[in-house]
């Protein structure tokens, strides 16, 4: 499914190499609707909520069941490939080696 949000071109940059996004960078590629920064976050949540509050709450409720029940059979399906992909990667000499480097170096960021 992260082709599908990211695009094939940051889908193909960002996975085989585990990058990372920024918050803002994440937000620019459509992953999260907004960032909250340290020095403001309790006011902006704080305003995001009130904005919600005067929401309809059976509207906000209905939106975001239609929004993700179109989303859980893709996202299922979707899960269901990748595991299999990761187990073949997974018995490979290859792979087991690439999961102990990945390992290694969050333990070092540790």
């Amino acid at each position: 499914m992260f082709p599908k949000f990211m695009g094939g071109a940051s889908a193909n940059e960002m996975l085989p190499c585990g990058l990372k996004l920024t918050a803002q960078e994440a937000c620019g590629k459509g992953l999260v609707s907004r960032v909250f920064w340290p020095g403001a976050f309790t006011q902006d949540v704080m305003d995001h909520f009130k904005e919600l509050a005067s929401c309809n709450p059976v509207v906000l409720e209905e939106s975001k069941t239609l929004v993700h029940c179109n989303m859980m059979f893709e996202l299922q399906q979707a899960k269901e490939q990748e595991c299999e992909v990761l187990k073949k990667i997974w018995v490979l000499v290859q792979g087991m080696d690439s999961m102990l480097k990945y390992l290694q170096r969050k333990i070092d960021e540790f």
